[in-house]
C-alpha cells in the first residue's frame, strides 16, 4: 500500500525490487536511532559497482540539531570509506548546497557512472 505523501510509486519500487532480484544493484539503509530506540533519520539507496544512488530519506525529528543533515554526513564518510567514488543525491535540492560536492553535467555524469559500473 502505498503513503499518500511520498514520491515512491509502486511502479517505482517494483522495478527497484527487479533490479534486485536480477542482481543488479544491492540495497542499503543508513539509519540514525534516538536513545528510547526511535528512528529519527534514514536515507536509502543502492549500490551499482563504485556508484550509489539514493533513492529516498526522511528525518523524523526535526529541530535544531539537524538530524537528517547529520545522517547525510555521516553516510557520506562511510560511503567514501568503502571505496564508493559517484555518490548520486537527485537533483540539486537547496538544502544540498550544504554539502562539499559538485554538479556534473549529464554527458560527464553518465561517463563516470559507466566507467564505475
Amino acid at each position: 500500500m502505498r503513503h499518500e505523501n511520498t514520491w515512491l510509486s509502486e511502479e517505482y519500487v517494483t522495478q527497484l525490487i527487479e533490479m534486485k532480484t536480477e542482481g543488479l544493484v544491492d540495497f542499503h539503509s543508513f539509519e540514525l536511532w534516538g536513545e528510547n530506540n526511535e528512528i529519527i533519520a534514514v536515507s536509502i539507496g543502492y549500490a551499482v559497482g563504485s556508484n550509489f544512488h539514493d533513492v529516498t530519506a526522511a528525518t523524523f525529528v526535526k529541530d535544531r540539531r539537524s538530524l537528517g543533515l547529520l545522517l547525510l554526513l555521516l553516510q557520506r564518510k562511510v560511503l567514501k570509506s568503502a571505496g564508493y567514488k559517484l555518490w548520486y543525491l537527485g537533483f540539486k535540492l537547496p538544502y544540498m548546497n550544504q554539502f562539499p560536492g559538485f554538479e556534473l553535467d549529464r554527458p560527464t555524469f553518465f561517463r563516470l557512472y559507466r566507467d564505475w559500473e
